[in-house]
């Protein structure tokens, strides 16, 4: 290859039997790399020249790619992370805060309410967890409902030894907790040898005095 002016050194190397590169700058002005390698034999040594943006060109085509694969990538993580915290994260945060509320006759707020209507119209895996946490809190109400009911009747039993009262005021709370506009309490009349009304809201007085129950009647 044609030694520019200047690189009698590379030969100088060659000759004494080293190998290496070089990069120089020719009388063109153009940087090239020039690769040497000596043959020790012969005396004689192999000078490789190529100018180093053609060099180097696979290298920074390689690092230019891996550039747009790492950009690529992180984009892709980001649209993943703000598809997940929307889909996922912040629904399921929401739902953890309204469990917390559950049972403690705390009211949803406006914005909490339509976010909570709005997560049980999905159709996937968070709109069932919403539905069946508003199932559980419909379920835990009407339960601790039934106690309310329970705790108050037993509150009316020991305020008063008049049975009249006490069936009246259980069979009030009956018709709150079971949701009836009628109801009545038979018990067995012992001077009758029958079951009778002791109790009643809603029915007829005829019907009350027509009602008596045989206790051996099989279809009472």
């Amino acid at each position: 290859t044609e030694i520019p002016k200047g690189m009698s050194d590379i030969m100088n190397v060659v000759l004494l039997g080293r190998a290496s590169n070089l990069i120089k700058i020719n009388e063109n002005g153009r940087e090239v790399l020039y690769s040497f390698v000596p043959i020790p034999r012969s005396g004689w040594g192999v000078i490789v020249s190529h100018p180093t943006d053609k060099a180097f060109a696979s290298s920074e085509t390689f690092y230019r790619g891996v550039l747009v694969v790492l950009a690529v990538f992180v984009l892709v993580g980001v649209i993943f992370w703000v598809g997940l915290n929307q889909q996922a994260i912040q629904p399921l945060s929401h739902l953890v805060q309204y469990s917390q509320r559950i049972g403690r006759s705390k009211t949803e707020s406006g914005d909490a309410q339509l976010q909570l209507d709005r997560l049980a119209r999905r159709d996937d895996q968070v709109g069932e967890l919403t539905n069946s946490l508003i199932r559980m809190e419909k379920s835990i109400n009407a339960r601790l409902n039934e106690l309310s009911s329970l705790l108050k009747t037993s509150a009316y039993v020991l305020s008063t030894l008049e049975s009249k009262t006490v069936l009246k005021r259980i069979l009030n709370q009956v018709e709150k907790l079971l949701d009836v506009e009628m109801s009545a309490i038979v018990a067995f009349d012992e001077t009758q040898g029958l079951y009778r009304v002791q109790a009643s809201h809603g029915f007829s007085e005829a019907y009350i005095e027509s009602l008596a129950i045989e206790p051996n009647d099989p279809e009472s």
